[in-house]
C-alpha cells in the first residue's frame, strides 16, 4: 500500500520510494486491517506537531527484537522516536532524553503504546497496553511543525511486523480522555469478538506463481481461526475482475480454534487473478484477507558481475519507459548484504535502478518484457547479480547454502522466500571480466557452480550465458574460449554472443546495448523454452573448424556450425583476426556458410584468433545482426 490516509481523507501517509510499499492486510490484529512492514518499508507524511504531543500506535511484532536491532515504528523531524533499540521494549526519545518501557512487548501480540510529550514540563511518558512503564525528563524543546513516518525512517532498521492504528494529537492526554483512548483499543485489538486469523501460508499481493506442467498454480490459504462462532470458510476468486470461482468449506472447532486448508486453482495467460477469504454463518460474513494482483507464469533468475547488474549507468531512463510491465515481476531486494532479508515483497520488475526493490536490469526487463508480449506468459525475475564479483564469490557455502553474507545464498533465500524456488526455469548468465586472468580457475569453479545450482534448483532447464566482450575484462582471450565452449550439443547450457552489442563504453552498454542483449535472449529463450517459430538467424555463428583454402597458406576458411547462416563480414571486421606468426589479416569474403580470410602473405600460423573489440566498429555478425562468438587457439588444418 502506498497510500495511507486518516478518517477525514485529509491526512496522507505516503511511500516516498514508491516500490518498497507496506502490504494491506484484512485482518492481521486481532481480527482488524493492518499494514504489515517487511523492514524496508515505510510512510511518510507531514502534520507532527512540534510542541505537546501524544503518538499512539497499535503493533505486532514479526519476531523478537534481538541486541543490536533496530526497529523504527513512528520518527518525527522534530526529534521525536517511538521505536524498539536492541531489545524487546519500547523507547520515546525526545531530542537527547529517552524513556525506556520496563516491560517487555512479546512476538505476535498486539501491543498498544502511547507516548506523550509535554513541552511546558517537559515530561516524556509511555503507557503499554494502559499501564505506565516509562516517564523522564527532557525539557522544553523548540517547538514548530514536524514530518511523521511510520515503519521506519528509511535510514536506521525498519518494522518487521504489523500497524494496526496510527494517532496524533498535538496535546497531551490525559485523565478521562487517555482512559477512554484505551478502553477503545483494548476493545478493538485485544478483547474484542472480531474473528483472528492467522496463517501457516497465504499467497503475496502481487505474486507471480509458477506455472506447472499444465499451465496452472495452486493459491492455497492455510492457518488456523479463532474467536467468534463462524461456521463457514468462503474463498471467493475473480480474474481480471470478474467472477471465477468460489470455495467454501465447514469450520470445525476444537478449543476455540479451527484449523483450515482451502485452495484456488488458477491459470497461466495475462490474468490478474484476486482471491477474498471470509468466514460466514447465517447472520452474514466477515473478511479476512484479500489478494490482488496475482498472476500464473515463470521464473528466471539473473547473475554475474556489473553487466548482469545492467543498471542505468549513462543516466538515460530509458529501460523502464520502454519496457515496464504489469505482467513482469520481481521479488525483494539485490542489495549486497543480509539486509535483503528485510524486503519480502513483490514488486513490478525495474530496470535502472541498483541493488534496489524489484531491480532486475535493463536487458533482464526487456527479456521479461519481449516474453510476456510475444509468448503470452507472466514473468517473475529474480536478479541476484553484483558488480565486480568474481566467480569464486558466488560459490554455494555447501555448510549454509542460505549464507547471506554470500551472493548464492542471498540469492536463494530470495527464491526461497518468493515460493519460487523449486520452480526456477533457467539461469542468465554474464560474469567473468574478473576473472580475466584466471581462465581455468573459472572453468573449475563454474563446474562447481552448476553443480549447486542443480541441487537447489531442481527444475532448472537451461543457462544462457553471455560471452565476455573484449573490454575491461583486460583482453580474457582464453575465458572467452571457455564460455564459447559451454555450449556443447546436448548440454542445457546455451551461449550468446555479445560482440556486435552497440553504443559499448569500453565495458557497459548504454541502454540500446542492453536492449540488444535483451532481444538476442528472448529469441532463443522463445524458440527453446516456448516453441516460438522465429528461429531463423537468431543464434551466435559459432565456428567448427578452420582449415587452408589454399596451398600457398596465404587464405584460411572459417566454418561455421550452421549451414544456413547468411554471413555478413563487415570491411575493417579483419582487424579482430590474428594468426600466431603476426601474419596481418587484408580481408574476408562469404561463401555459403563459411568465411575465407585473406592473409597479407604466406603463413605458417597453427592456429587463430577472433578477439572482437571494445567499443563499436565492424563485426562479423549474421543477418539479424547478431555477432559470431568470440574464439581463440582454433587449430588452422
Amino acid at each position: 500500500m502506498g497510500t495511507w490516509r486518516d478518517e477525514q481523507n485529509q491526512q496522507v501517509l505516503v511511500n516516498p520510494r514508491g516500490g518498497t510499499q507496506p502490504l494491506w492486510r484484512a485482518a492481521a490484529v486481532h481480527g482488524e486491517p493492518a499494514l504489515h512492514f517487511d523492514g524496508n518499508d515505510w510512510l511518510a507524511g507531514d502534520g507532527m506537531p512540534g510542541g505537546s504531543c501524544t503518538q499512539v500506535l497499535v503493533c505486532q511484532l514479526d519476531e523478537p527484537v534481538f541486541a543490536g536491532d533496530h526497529v523504527g515504528l513512528m520518527h518525527t523531524t522534530s526529534g521525536s522516536d517511538l521505536e524498539f533499540a536492541g531489545f524487546n521494549r519500547a523507547r520515546c526519545r525526545r531530542g537527547s532524553t529517552t524513556a525506556t518501557s520496563s516491560v517487555i512487548v512479546q512476538a505476535g501480540r498486539p501491543v498498544i503504546l502511547v507516548a506523550s510529550y509535554d513541552a511546558v514540563t517537559g515530561a516524556l511518558r509511555i503507557h503499554q497496553d494502559g499501564v505506565p512503564v516509562a516517564q523522564a525528563a527532557c525539557g522544553r524543546l523548540p517547538l514548530g511543525g514536524a514530518g511523521l513516518s511510520v515503519g521506519g525512517d528509511g535510514l536506521a532498521g525498519g518494522l518487521r511486523g504489523l500497524v494496526a492504528e496510527v494517532m496524533v494529537y498535538d496535546r497531551v492526554l490525559a485523565g478521562v480522555e487517555l482512559d477512554l483512548l484505551h478502553d477503545y483499543l483494548r476493545a478493538r485489538y485485544v478483547s474484542g469478538s472480531a474473528p483472528s486469523v492467522r496463517f501457516s501460508q497465504v499467497p503475496q499481493p502481487g505474486a507471480l506463481l509458477p506455472r506447472s506442467e499444465t499451465g496452472s498454480a495452486t493459491a492455497r490459504f492455510t492457518g488456523e481461526l479463532s474467536g467468534g462462532t463462524w461456521d463457514t470458510l468462503v474463498l471467493e476468486t475473480r480474474r481480471d475482475g470478474a467472477p471465477f470461482a468460489v470455495a467454501s468449506q465447514p469450520l470445525s472447532y476444537a478449543g476455540g480454534r479451527a484449523g483450515f486448508s482451502i485452495a484456488s486453482e488458477l491459470h497461466t495467460g495475462l490474468h490478474d487473478w484476486s482471491l477474498s477469504l471470509r468466514v460466514a454463518d447465517a447472520g452474514g460474513s466477515r473478511l479476512l484477507e484479500v489478494v490482488p494482483n496475482v498472476v500464473v507464469g515463470d521464473v528466471w533468475l539473473v547473475n554475474g558481475q556489473s553487466n548482469a547488474v545492467a543498471a542505468d549507468y549513462h543516466a538515460e531512463h530509458s529501460a523502464n519507459a520502454e519496457n515496464s510491465s504489469h505482467w513482469v515481476r520481481s521479488f525483494g531486494s539485490s542489495v549486497a548484504g543480509p539486509e535483503s532479508l528485510q524486503d519480502l515483497h513483490w514488486a513490478l520488475a525495474e530496470g535502472e535502478d541498483i541493488y534496489e526493490h524489484g531491480a532486475v536490469g535493463a536487458w533482464a526487463l526487456r527479456l521479461g518484457y519481449l516474453l510476456q508480449r510475444d509468448q503470452g506468459v507472466p514473468v517473475c525475475l529474480i536478479n541476484g547479480a553484483f558488480g565486480g564479483s568474481a566467480l569464486i564469490q558466488h560459490l554455494r557455502n555447501d555448510q549454509k547454502p542460505e549464507d547471506l553474507s554470500t551472493i548464492y545464498g542471498r540469492l536463494l533465500q530470495r527464491t526461497a522466500a518468493a515460493g519460487v524456488q523449486s520452480s526456477v526455469r533457467g539461469m542468465l548468465w554474464y560474469q567473468g571480466e574478473a576473472d580475466a586472468q584466471f581462465p581455468l580457475d573459472w572453468a573449475r569453479q563454474w563446474e562447481e557452480l552448476q553443480e549447486a545450482w542443480s541441487l537447489d534448483y531442481p527444475a532448472l532447464e537451461r543457462v544462457y550465458v553471455l560471452q565476455l566482450r573484449d573490454d575491461c575484462s583486460a583482453g580474457g582471450r582464453e575465458l572467452r574460449e571457455i564460455q564459447r565452449g559451454l555450449g556443447a550439443p546436448g548440454s542445457r547450457v546455451a551461449v550468446m554472443s555479445t560482440t556486435a552489442v552497440p553504443f559499448h563504453d569500453g565495458c557497459h552498454f548504454r541502454y540500446a546495448g542492453y536492449r540488444e542483449i535483451g532481444d538476442r535472449l528472448a529469441r532463443v529463450v522463445g524458440r527453446d523454452c516456448y516453441g516460438s517459430l522465429d528461429t531463423q538467424e537468431i543464434d551466435a555463428p559459432n565456428v567448427i573448424e578452420a582449415r587452408w583454402d589454399d596451398p600457398a597458406h596465404s587464405r584460411i576458411r572459417l566454418k561455421f556450425q550452421d549451414p544456413d547462416d547468411q554471413l555478413v563480414f563487415q570491411p575493417g571486421a579483419e582487424l579482430d583476426f590474428l594468426t600466431e606468426d603476426d601474419v596481418a589479416v587484408l580481408g574476408g569474403t562469404v561463401d555459403g556458410g563459411s568465411v575465407v580470410l585473406q592473409l597479407a602473405a604466406t603463413s605458417s600460423t597453427a592456429r587463430i584468433h577472433y578477439d572482437g573489440h571494445p567499443l563499436d566498429g565492424p563485426w562479423l555478425i549474421n543477418s539479424r545482426g547478431v555477432g559470431a562468438l568470440a574464439f581463440a587457439n582454433l587449430p588452422v588444418r
